[in-house]
């Protein structure tokens, strides 16, 4: 299908990757993204600095508790991805507050919406390059749902969720 031939580009290293959730047209600027439209997963070179980097880490860790819009976890996963690229230093200088910031992230994990599923393994992944050592106290249950999504069948998210694991053993 398209989806999954979209899916595999990503996985590739192609550019930032569209999904149309909800029946959308797939627009969006920059990592916003409307929810009739789709979402985007950013790509690696689409993961740019941020002009007021404490600001939308504040944002991003209130956000990513909102149950009630899972667009507002998108989004502070993709702000997070930008933290961990160009503002690193920031997440460990926070690591009580990153700590809560990663329990709420493995329940996006484990969440039965793939997109956002997908956007918290990569923001995991990313968190491990970045600030490896602040994640530390986490491992034991990190590790468990990393290897529980690597082996599920027929599921997309195997790779990202390897790719997290990859990243865990090489930093």
């Amino acid at each position: 299908s398209d989806v999954y031939k979209r899916q595999m580009q990503h996985i590739d290293g192609s550019e930032e990757q569209k999904g149309n959730v909800g029946g959308g047209n797939g627009h969006s600027k920059e990592g916003r993204y409307d929810i009739n439209k789709g979402v985007n997963y950013l790509s690696a070179e689409k993961i740019v600095s941020l002009d007021n980097p404490e600001a939308e880490w504040q944002r991003a860790t209130k956000e990513i508790k909102c149950n009630a819009d899972w667009t507002k976890q998108f989004e502070a996963c993709n702000t997070v991805r930008k933290l961990c690229k160009h503002h690193s230093e920031i997440l460990k200088s926070s690591v009580f507050i990153l700590s809560e910031f990663i329990a709420d992230l493995m329940k996006l994990i484990e969440c039965l919406r793939s997109s956002l599923s997908k956007n918290a393994l990569l923001t995991l992944s990313d968190l491990f390059i970045a600030v490896k050592e602040a994640l530390e106290p986490n491992l034991e249950r990190i590790i468990g749902i990393l290897l529980k999504k690597s082996t599920e069948t027929g599921s997309f998210l195997g790779p990202h969720a390897l790719e997290a694991l990859k990243n865990m053993c090489e930093n």
